[in-house]
C-alpha cells in the first residue's frame, strides 16, 4: 500500500505548525469508496506554540452536589484529576484570518463525504451528505482557537473524541498516529491512535465507510495495559448547526441536568422530559436561556441513538452499540453571555451552533471504572435521517418512536452489532501503513515496559521510537542518571508516572545536588498534593542553581500554601530570569491577579518585558487589571477598549474575568468621586458579558 510519512513536528519543538503546505498524495479506491490524502484550506490561525513549563497551575475547582438517586448507579465525581500533569498547555496562538491548508484525509463514498484533520487530534472536521447537499455536522468557517480544552487551546466545530479525563482533550488540537489499512474486502479504513499519558491507555479510532453506506462508522478500541483498575472518561463531541425550529429526540423519559450553583460548584439533578423544571419543552436547544448540559438518561433495553430533527424532518444521527451509553444536548444558550462565546470561537457574522455527544458515562460527572487489563470496544455511525416533521415536532412518545422506526429501517442495530464483532479481527488487530506521525510517549511507555519485564502496548499500533523530548527518561530508564543542564534550561518534558518518579528518587541517591533533577522531584510531590515537599524539593534545585523552572514551581506552590506575597516574588524573580517566556508571565501574572499583588504586574510589565510581551494580547488584559486595581481605571478602560474586547482569545471557558474588570473600573471610579458603589446596580454592556450561565434581565 503506497503513501507518505510525514515527520513528527510536536517530538522535540517548542511551535509546531497544523498546516503543511506540501503534502505527498496518497489514494486507495475500493468500488466506490475512495481514502485519498490532500489539503483542506481553512482561514484562520497558522501556528501553536506548547508551553515549556511544567502545567503545574490546578484546573479549575470543580465540585458536585448529587441529587440524584443512588440507584441509578452514576459514578459523580469519580477519576477527578487536579492538574494536567505531565502535558503541556498549548497556550501560544492568536487570532488571524490568513489562508491556512492542513493536511487532510478525505473518505468518500457514492453517499458521503468525510473529512479529518490529522494534526488537529483526528478532528472529523466536515460530513457532508451528497444525496441531500448538505452538511450533516457543523463546519466552522474559521480555525479560531480558544481556551476550553484541558491544555488550553481548543477549536470549535465538526466532531472531536476525548479519552482519558474530564474535558477537551490533551490531544484535541496535536497530531496523533494516523495509519491506513483495509477491511477484508478492500474498503479503505483510516485509523488514529495515541497513548494516554494520565491514565497511562491506548486507544484507536478506526473509520471506514463502505461502499453504499449512507453512515460513517468509528470503531473504538480502548485497552488498559496496567494490571490496575484506572478510571476511563470518553465523549464524542459532534457540533450541528443551531436553528429555530430543531429538536433533539432520545430514548429517554428523563435528564441529568448539570446547573452552575456557583463559581467551581455544580449541581446534578435528574428531571422528566421533554418539560424542564423552569416549564419550557428542553428538547428544543434554542429554548434554553443560559448554557446547560442535559445528560440523557437512556433507557437500558433501549437502542443507543440522539437524533437532531430539523425543521423539514431531515436531521443528524449518532447511533452505537450499547457501551456507549451516554448521550448530551449542550446549548450556549440565549443569555448574552453564550452569544457572546458563539461569536467568540466562530468570528462574527458566522452561524451558531450546538453539540450533541455520546459518552462511555452517563454523564460528564464521572468516569466509569476500567478493570485491570480490559479491552472495550464500541462502534459508533454518523449519518443523515429523514424523518416526518409532524410526527418529530409533537408529542414526545411519537417523536421517539418516529426516530427509532427510522432508524432501524436506515441501521439495524444488529448490523451495528455483527460489524463490530466482525472487524475485530478484519481489521482492528491488524497493523496498518502510516500516514503521520504523533507523539513520542508511547514509545517511552514500550521502552519501560520492555525495561521491566512487560508486555507491550498493542501490537497493531506502532508508537515508533522515543523521540527528542523522551531521551532525558530513556536514559534514566537505562541506569545513566538523570542530565543536568549547565544554563537556565526548560523542555516540554515531565513525567508524572509513579514508575519514572520512583526512578527520580533513586538518581537521587548518587546525584543529590543535580538540580534539574531536584526540580523534577519536586514536580512529582507536587502533583501527588504533597506541597510542602515540593517547596522543600524546589528550595533544593534553587539552591544548587538558580532556574526559571525552580522559581515557576515555587511560586504555584506557595500559591496552593496561601503565602501571597512569596507566590509574587518567585513569580517574579522566574520571570527576570526568562523575560521572553510568554507563557511564564502570562501564568505569574495570573497568580497575581488572583490575589491582588498589583504591584508587582506593574513593576515587571513596566521594567522587564519587551514591548513584544507587552502586547500579547493577555499579558495586556491582565495588566489592564493591575492598572484598574491601582487606581487608574480611565486608563484600564482605555486598554480594554483599544482592542481587546475584540481580540483576547485565550479567556478561559466560562471565566467572568471581562465582567470583574468592567466592575472593578466602575468601582474605581465610584471611589474617585466619593461615590457609593453598588455593584448589583451596574449595568453590564453585553460586549463585556461572557456568563453564559447568567441568564438575560
Amino acid at each position: 500500500m503506497p503513501g507518505a510519512v510525514f515527520t513528527d513536528p510536536i517530538r522535540g519543538r517548542n511551535t509546531y505548525h497544523l498546516r503543511e503546505q506540501s503534502i505527498s498524495k496518497m489514494r486507495i479506491t475500493s468500488g466506490n469508496t475512495t481514502l485519498e490524502t490532500g489539503v483542506y484550506s481553512i482561514r484562520g490561525n497558522k501556528d501553536l506554540t506548547v508551553s515549556n513549563l511544567p502545567a503545574i497551575r490546578p484546573l479549575p475547582p470543580q465540585q458536585f452536589v448529587s441529587e440524584v438517586p443512588a440507584e441509578d448507579g452514576l459514578f459523580v465525581g469519580f477519576g477527578g484529576v487536579k492538574n494536567i500533569i505531565p502535558y503541556c498547555m498549548v497556550d501560544g496562538y492568536s487570532w488571524s484570518d490568513t489562508p491556512c491548508d492542513f493536511p487532510c484525509v478525505t473518505l468518500e463514498n457514492e453517499h458521503l463525504k468525510a473529512v479529518f484533520l490529522p494534526r488537529m487530534g483526528g478532528r472529523l472536521w466536515k460530513l457532508f451528505d451528497k444525496d441531500l447537499q448538505r452538511d450533516v455536522i457543523y463546519e466552522n468557517p474559521l480555525f479560531r482557537p480558544g481556551f476550553l480544552g484541558i491544555c488550553n487551546a481548543w477549536a470549535a466545530g465538526g466532531v472531536e473524541f476525548n479519552f482519558g479525563v474530564r474535558g477537551h482533550d490533551a490531544y484535541t488540537l496535536s497530531p496523533l498516529f494516523t495509519d491506513v489499512l483495509q477491511d477484508t474486502d478492500g474498503t479503505p479504513v483510516l485509523r488514529f491512535y495515541e497513548f494516554n499519558r494520565i491514565r497511562q491507555i491506548t486507544y484507536q479510532l478506526d473509520f471506514f465507510l463502505p461502499q453504499g453506506a449512507k453512515f460513517l462508522f468509528n470503531r473504538v478500541r480502548v485497552v488498559n495495559p496496567r494490571d490496575v483498575e484506572v478510571p476511563f472518561y470518553y465523549w464524542a463531541n459532534i457540533a450541528v448547526a443551531e436553528h429555530r425550529k430543531q429538536r433533539i429526540v432520545v430514548p429517554a423519559s428523563s435528564t441529568y441536568v448539570n446547573f452552575s450553583l456557583r463559581d467551581g460548584v455544580d449541581s446534578l439533578s435528574r428531571h422528566p422530559l421533554p418539560i424542564s423544571k423552569e416549564n419550557f419543552d428542553a428538547t428544543y436547544p434554542m429554548n434554553h436561556p443560559i448554557a446547560k448540559d442535559n445528560f440523557f438518561n437512556l433507557d437500558d433495553a433501549s437502542r443507543r441513538y440522539e437524533v437532531v430533527a430539523e425543521e423539514d424532518g431531515n436531521g443528524m444521527v449518532l447511533a452505537s452499540t450499547h457501551r456507549l451509553q451516554g448521550r448530551k444536548l449542550f446549548t450556549w444558550g440565549m443569555s448574552n453571555g453564550g452569544r457572546h462565546w458563539q461569536r467568540h470561537l466562530l468570528g462574527p457574522g458566522a452561524h451558531t451552533y450546538l453539540e450533541i455527544q455520546g459518552g462511555i458515562c452517563k454523564t460528564q460527572t464521572e468516569c466509569m471504572p476500567m478493570p485491570a487489563n480490559a479491552v472495550w470496544e464500541w462502534l459508533e455511525a454518523y449519518g443523515s435521517l429523514q424523518t416526518t416533521p409532524e410526527k418529530i415536532f409533537g408529542d414526545w412518545d411519537v417523536a421517539r418512536q418516529e426516530c427509532l422506526s427510522r432508524l432501524d429501517d436506515a441501521l439495524p442495530q444488529k448490523f451495528l452489532d455483527d460489524t463490530l464483532e466482525r472487524t475485530r479481527e478484519s481489521f482492528a488487530r491488524k497493523k496498518g501503513t502510516r500516514l503521520f506521525e504523533g507523539s513520542g510517549w508511547g514509545a517511552l511507555e514500550n521502552a519501560r515496559r520492555k525495561h521491566a519485564g512487560e508486555k507491550l502496548l498493542e501490537a497493531q499500533l506502532d508508537f515508533g521510537e522515543p523521540g527528542e523530548l523522551q531521551q532525558a527518561w530513556v536514559g534514566l530508564l537505562e541506569g545513566k542518571g538523570f542530565p543536568e543542564p549547565k544554563d537556565n534550561y526548560l523542555a516540554s518534558s515531565y513525567m508524572a508516572q509513579e514508575e519514572f518518579y520512583q526512578l527520580l528518587l533513586e538518581a537521587e541517591k548518587t546525584a543529590p545536588k543535580n538540580w534539574y533533577l531536584q526540580a523534577h522531584i519536586a514536580i512529582n510531590r507536587f502533583q501527588r498534593e504533597d506541597y510542602t515537599g515540593a517547596k522543600t524539593s524546589f528550595l533544593k534545585s534553587l539552591a544548587l542553581r538558580p532556574s526559571t523552572l525552580a522559581h515557576f514551581g515555587l511560586a504555584c506552590t506557595e500559591r496552593l500554601l496561601g503565602e501571597k506575597e512569596l507566590c509574587a516574588e518567585h513569580g517574579t524573580a522566574a520571570i527576570a530570569l526568562s523575560p521572553e517566556n510568554v507563557s511564564l508571565v502570562k501564568e505569574v501574572f495570573r497568580n497575581c491577579r488572583e490575589f491582588q499583588q498589583w504591584k508587582h504586574i506593574l513593576h515587571i510589565y513596566d521594567t522587564m518585558l519587551s514591548e513584544s510581551v507587552q502586547q500579547t494580547p493577555m499579558v495586556r488584559f491582565l495588566y489592564a487589571f493591575a492598572v484598574a486595581g491601582n487606581g487608574d481605571w480611565r486608563r484600564a478602560e482605555n486598554i480594554i477598549q483599544e482592542d481587546l474586547l475584540r481580540n483576547l482569545p485565550d479567556i478561559r471557558e466560562a471565566e467572568s474575568t471581562f465582567t470583574e474588570i468592567y466592575f472593578l473600573i466602575r468601582e474605581k471610579e465610584a471611589q474617585e468621586k466619593g461615590m457609593p458603589f453598588d455593584v448589583n446596580a451596574v449595568e453590564l454592556p453585553p460586549e463585556y458579558d461572557f456568563r453564559p450561565s447568567v441568564p438575560n434581565k
